[in-house]
């Protein structure tokens, strides 16, 4: 049996001393009040796990840049620049492991296809952010789904 990883610390504002190991940028997707989470795939760091979409920043792209790629990739979402909204970014400290997760906001009106990349992913799905407790969330991070859903 696997022993369980301790929760992270999240930080709304950079810690002192937070030693910045990567960024990752994510995307919180709405339509309809229903946010899109998707299963890491079992074979994935954290598999089993549902997170928003994203993934690491890659050298030479900026977050927003980063957070769109990745919808793209996981879930066959396109979106522009202008119509990507930043909600904040937060600081995750592990006892190993810091980085900070740039998060963006679209809000859908018509419900997109999502196409999802099997690779990355095991299942996708739109979910109240009521629904989304009772999903085993990522690092047991509901409160980031929290602050998405309060920033507006």
């Amino acid at each position: 049996m696997q022993m369980k990883k301790p929760k992270p610390l999240i930080f709304e504002t950079k810690p002192a001393r937070f030693n910045e190991m990567s960024i990752v940028s994510g995307f919180y997707c709405l339509h309809q009040k229903k946010i899109l989470l998707l299963k890491r795939h079992p074979q994935k760091l954290a598999g089993g796990f549902w997170c928003l979409p994203g993934g690491k920043k890659e050298e030479g792209e900026s977050p927003k840049s980063a957070a769109i790629r990745e919808l793209k990739e996981e879930v066959g979402i396109e979106v522009t620049e202008e119509a990507t909204v930043h909600l904040g970014t937060l600081y995750i400290q592990f006892p190993e492991m810091q980085y900070s997760f740039y998060i963006y906001r679209k809000e859908f009106i018509k419900k997109p296809l999502v196409i999802l990349n099997l690779t990355e992913s095991s299942e996708a799905r739109w979910v109240s952010l009521e629904e989304a407790k009772g999903l085993p969330i990522i690092h047991d991070a509901y409160s980031i789904l929290e602050y998405c859903n309060n920033k507006k």
